[in-house]
């Protein structure tokens, strides 16, 4: 069974789409150097378009992880993501041991998988 990221239940603040549109963010994670990517939005820009790559050096390739069409303050209300000062939201993605890239605030805070980044 091929689970779908990110769950439709979320889809009111998280959701793939198959494109965006001009100006949308592209975002490459560095696996090899952190294993996570985040970066500053405005929390009214409403739909926030990003188009997520992940990239290992060590491994050789850049994996596509998807486009996704976000809701900072939904991202925010649901505790997936943080307002960091007044109008700005951080958005974290990370990718875990097991390939899975969740949006999360820390890592003690619930995450939203998005999609998965496979290097073997």
């Amino acid at each position: 069974m091929t689970t779908s990221y990110p769950d439709p239940q979320h889809a009111s603040f998280a959701a793939r789409v198959a494109f965006a549109p001009s100006g949308a963010r592209e975002w490459t994670a560095n696996e090899d150097e952190a294993g996570e990517h985040h970066g500053a939005v405005r929390l009214n820009e409403n739909p926030c378009y990003i188009h997520l790559l992940w990239h290992s050096k060590r491994a050789g390739k850049t994996i596509d992880v998807g486009t996704f069409k976000l809701s900072p303050r939904g991202l925010v209300n649901a505790g997936f993501s943080r307002e960091e000062r007044p109008g700005t939201v951080r958005i974290r993605f990370v990718r875990d041991e097991d390939g899975l890239v969740v949006i999360q605030i820390n890592d003690s805070e619930p995450a939203l998988p998005v999609g998965e980044a496979h290097f073997e």
